[in-house]
Parts: C-alpha cells; structure tokens; sequence
C-alpha cells in the first residue's frame, strides 16, 4: 500500500512523455527543397535569399526551406545536381525553377524537355517528395514563351503539379523585375506566394 504514490508519481511523469512521442511524427518538420537556378539563388534580392525569405515566412515554423541552386546553371547542370540535392535535404516537397539559362543560351528546347523530364524521375526514385514545378519568368532579354509551353506539357505528363507565375507577376501593379531577367524584392514576394499557395493545396 506505501508504494502506490510513488507508481502514481512514475506515472504522472511518464504517461506525457510516451504521449508526447506517440504525437511526434505528426509534428515533424517538413523540409522544402527549392532546386534551380540563379533565380532560385535569389539574385537581384535584397538579401540574396529570394523568394525563399518570403517563402519559410508563409509556412511558418513547421517547414524548414533550403535552397539548392547553381548560378548560371541550366538544365542539363541541375540534373546532374540532383542525387546529391535529394540525399542532403530528405525533402517533402521539391520546389523546381530552372531554364533561363537554356532559353539565354539558345539549347533546343528538346533537350531541356529531356533534362526536366529526367529530373523528375530522379527526385521520386531517391525520395517521395511531392514536386511543383514553375514557368520561368517573362524577360526582356529573349522569349520564354515556347519552353514554359513545353514545361507545362511535361510536367502534366509527368503528373507533376505546374505553377504558372507570368500571370502573377505581369499583372501586379508594382514592377516585379530586376535586370529583365531575374525578379526584384517585389517579385520574389509574389513567386513566394505562389509557391506557398501551390504547397497548402498539395
């Protein structure tokens, strides 16, 4: 009978930790990888962070967002990049922004395709990540026009989530461009956005 408060005790102590652990995987942070390129860097940003600033803003502190990029880099560059990328971040979601630099660089749109394509299938056979991939933004430099068609058909085709960022940010009031190819402070905002939108409804 004397030892009944102290299994009281025991348990009072023990009982919040062994609900506490059966609660855990439900509280786990999730890890955003942004995969891309100098866009993804955040060049042309106030602090050289993008829309990723933005971005670990909007979901709060259950979503840890880590960048992986290559300035300069194109298609064919990131995918080389992505094994690597996978096995460092473990990522949820894999937030993937690249081409630019094919278009600026004239490489047939064929085989930027093929490097998207082969990414995508990269990122499932190393993780169960859920991909978004986006339209390159609208430059006044040459024409995206034709690969953001083109990204949007394999990316359906892929049965990968397409974010289509042009609308959002030609039809902002403010100006959302840095240098004609990259966005400014404003621009990273709204792709952030859109970004943060695209990851609740998945």
């Amino acid at each position: 009978m004397k030892q009944k408060p102290y299994l009281l005790i025991a348990l009072c102590i023990l009982l919040p930790i062994v609900m506490w652990i059966s609660i855990y995987p439900q509280i786990r942070v999730k890890t955003v990888l942004c995969l891309g390129d100098s866009i993804t860097t955040g060049y042309g940003s106030t602090d050289g962070q993008g829309y990723r600033t933005y971005l670990q803003r909007f979901l709060g502190d259950k979503y840890e967002v880590y960048g992986y990029s290559i300035m300069g880099g194109t298609t064919a560059a990131i995918l080389e990049e992505v094994p690597m990328a996978i096995m460092k971040y473990k990522p949820d979601y894999v937030l993937y922004m690249a081409g630019t630099n094919d278009v600026d660089q004239k490489i047939p749109v064929i085989k930027s395709m093929r490097n998207v394509f082969f990414t995508i299938e990269h990122i499932r056979e190393k993780s169960k990540a859920k991909i978004i991939i986006c339209s390159i933004p609208d430059s006044t430099k040459f024409n995206v026009e034709e690969y953001n068609d083109w990204l949007m058909i394999v990316s359906h085709a892929s049965k990968v989530r397409f974010e289509y960022i042009n609308y959002e940010l030609t039809r902002y009031p403010m100006n959302t461009s840095f240098d004609g190819v990259h966005p400014n402070d404003v621009g990273y905002l709204v792709m952030a956005r859109a970004w943060y939108e695209a990851i609740k409804e998945e």
